[in-house]
């Protein structure tokens, strides 16, 4: 199982990460690597009775098992301003980053 240049690429455009040619070919090949050391680590071990996972999206029904997300009133204002370090106005401040 080896990863493409291909492959390389369309990952580093969805994290927005810009690599020159020389740094697509390092990461190619330590990805590659990596993944053959993982393989072979699999390889190695007995899976037979190991039942395959599943995800679930991939159920045919996609039931949503989490809780229904309803609304509810939230914390009084002051309460949740009560241990800020720094509050003006009636809000949270913090300092200034640039």
């Amino acid at each position: 199982m080896a990863m493409t240049l291909e492959e390389l690429e369309k990952i580093a455009g969805y994290a927005c990460i810009g690599l020159t040619p020389q740094e697509r070919e390092e990461h190619l090949k330590e990805i590659n690597q990596l993944l053959d050391y993982y393989t072979q680590k699999l390889e190695e071990k007995d899976l037979g009775g190991v039942e395959p996972t599943f995800y679930i999206n991939h159920m045919p029904f996609r039931q949503n098992f989490l809780r229904e997300d309803k609304a509810q009133r939230g914390m009084p204002r002051e309460k949740a301003l009560e241990g800020a370090p720094m509050v003006k106005e009636g809000q949270f401040t913090v300092p200034r980053v640039l």
